[in-house]
C-alpha cells in the first residue's frame, strides 16, 4: 500500500481500519468501494444481453395475448384438454 494513503492510527480523521490495523483515508475507502460497484466490461455485456432477452420475451408474450384476444378461434389452442 502507498504510505501517503494511510493515516495515523491515532488520528482523529481515522474512520476506516482494514484487517491489518491500517487506518485508511476516505479516498482509499471510496476507491475500494467503487472497485466493486462499477460494472466491468464483461458485466455490461451480460446486463445488455439479459435486457434484450427480457424485452423480446415481454413483447412476444404481449403479441400472444393480442392474438388470443382478437381471434376467438385461437382461444381453443390455449387450453390443455385431453381427448
Amino acid at each position: 500500500m502507498n504510505s501517503s494513503i494511510l493515516c495515523s492510527y491515532n488520528s482523529s480523521s481515522c474512520y476506516f481500519i482494514d484487517i491489518n490495523g491500517n487506518c485508511l483515508s476516505d479516498k482509499m475507502v471510496l476507491d475500494l468501494i467503487l472497485k466493486y460497484v462499477i460494472p466491468t466490461y464483461y458485466e455490461w455485456i451480460c446486463i445488455i444481453l439479459y435486457a434484450i432477452v427480457f424485452f423480446v420475451g415481454t413483447i412476444g408474450n404481449l403479441l400472444v395475448i393480442i392474438v388470443i384476444q382478437r381471434n376467438r378461434s385461437m382461444r381453443l389452442y390455449t387450453t390443455n384438454k385431453t381427448k
